[in-house]
């Protein structure tokens, strides 16, 4: 790859056929059909082929079959996003002496970008899509930081928006010899004008400029926009990973859709009672008519003709084939029909349970811990700049994110094992308890209003 500044200086068509060069080569079309259960090869009519059969005439009619489809690469999908986010983000200060202005406007700009939401977003287009980014970028808001009782920090907030191949937009990280992030490129087309043309662009950032490229009809690419990048960095985190979360097992799910499609037709053919005629029907009862009786020329027979092999073997399959998808992709089945039964459990019996939920969600953190510090590190710069008094502090203070993937837990016994391990002593203050209850907006409240009520009834004991 050659170095940014080199690709730079080349003309608008080869800068953009320079970036577009890396893109990420993955087939789209087949990822989004295989999310999207209309989409599954069971619903197309050239692959789930409908039935022939005579019509009674000596003709030949066509027979619609069974299309059943399943979705479970977006169960497979949101169960790793609820593991891995459904624990909010902590972010807090290496040094818990430093000055914490930094981190008091990271935290109230991840408030109103509502990053808790923004996280699982992301998650959830990373794991069905394999790439998404998030894109940082000031918009003014004179009122926004005076909301925070942060003064002189200055007129602008910062929005985040996600830039991912369904919502339209063809990705392009450019990466150095060190595996660093050097450009990135988002491509996409917009309708313009009263004949609705679609137009292509291509935004550009890179540390020094934001540049915008547009395709022209008649004189191809050129330079629409370009702007200094006041950061001095890419206002963007890139997300990308091999393979969609389900790819290992779409064969798996693709074998037992067939099969319970298939299942399905044979239910259409022999769930209603069918009768075997050997002779001529010479009388059959009406509808409703009690004490049935179908008769028959002489020597002929009537029997009802019924599924002589249980499919038991067909039930086998498809049993094995969801243990295996859900086991393959570490996603815990916690349908009603698995957990029924389920009564008091261990907590150890409990963690063991969603164990490997909870191992997977760690190894996702191998990408997020990485993104969610250049998230830190972009939002740091951007505050530097609001806040000039303090842009030296800022930017010299350490931040951290701590993800903790989320795995249930049998509180009680938790409680009752740090009781016994001190002795019996009380472990937790009345309001952490209050707080942890989820049913008091402010414990500091809750607190004062439970102390006013004990007041006034130990007033009331001695009236």
């Amino acid at each position: 790859m050659k170095q940014i500044s080199d690709i730079l200086n080349q003309s608008p068509e080869n800068i953009v056929k320079a970036i577009k060069a890396s893109e990420k080569e993955v087939d789209r079309k087949e990822i989004s059909a295989q999310y999207d259960p209309s989409m599954h090869d069971v619903m197309i009519s050239y692959k789930r082929k409908n039935k022939r059969a005579m019509d009674g005439k000596g003709g030949v009619k066509e027979v619609s079959v069974a299309r059943l489809s399943i979705p479970f690469q977006k169960i497979i999908v949101n169960r790793a996003v609820a593991f891995l986010f459904t624990n909010p983000v902590s972010i807090t200060l290496a040094d818990q002496t430093a000055d914490d202005t930094a981190l008091t406007m990271i935290q109230y700009l991840l408030k109103k970008n509502k990053s808790s939401s923004l996280n699982r977003e992301i998650a959830r287009a990373l794991f069905s899509e394999t790439e998404v980014a998030e894109y940082w970028y000031p918009v003014e808001d004179k009122a926004f930081w005076k909301k925070a009782k942060l003064e002189k920090v200055g007129d602008y907030r910062l929005r985040c928006r996600i830039f991912s191949p369904s919502r339209g937009d063809t990705l392009y990280p450019v990466f150095d010899e060190f595996d660093d992030m050097v450009a990135f490129g988002r491509g996409y087309t917009i309708v313009e004008g009263e004949k609705n043309v679609k137009t292509e662009y291509l935004d550009l950032f890179t540390n020094d400029f934001i540049k915008r490229y547009k395709k022209d009809k008649e004189l191809g690419w050129i330079e629409e926009i370009s702007t200094p990048n006041i950061l001095s960095k890419i206002p963007v985190v890139y997300y990308s990973q091999e393979e969609a979360e389900w790819s290992d097992v779409q064969s798996m799910i693709d074998r037992l859709e067939t099969l319970i499609s298939n299942f399905a037709d044979t239910n259409d053919y022999f769930g209603s009672p069918m009768v075997k005629v050997k002779g001529t029907v010479t009388g059959f009862a009406e509808k409703g008519e009690q004490g049935k009786v179908i008769t028959v020329s002489e020597g002929g027979d009537a029997e009802y003709l019924t599924w002589s092999n249980a499919p038991d073997t067909i039930k086998l399959e498809i049993d094995t084939l969801q243990n295996f998808i859900y086991s393959m992709t570490q996603t815990p089945d916690i349908s009603f029909k698995a957990v029924q039964g389920i009564t008091n459990i261990s907590g150890i019996a409990l963690k063991l349970l969603f164990l490997d939920a909870y191992l997977k969600a760690q190894n996702k953190l191998e990408i997020f811990d990485e993104a969610m510090t250049r998230r830190l590190s972009i939002l740091k710069s951007y505050c530097s700049k609001f806040n000039v008094a303090k842009e030296t502090i800022i930017l010299d203070t350490e931040i951290e994110a701590v993800i903790t993937p989320y795995i249930p837990e049998n509180l009680k016994e938790t409680i009752e094992m740090l009781s016994a391990a001190t002795g019996g002593k009380q472990i937790l203050s009345q309001s952490k308890a209050v707080s942890m209850t989820g049913l008091a907006d402010d414990a500091v409240k809750e607190m004062e209003e439970i102390s006013k009520e004990l007041v006034n009834t130990i007033g009331e004991t001695f009236v």
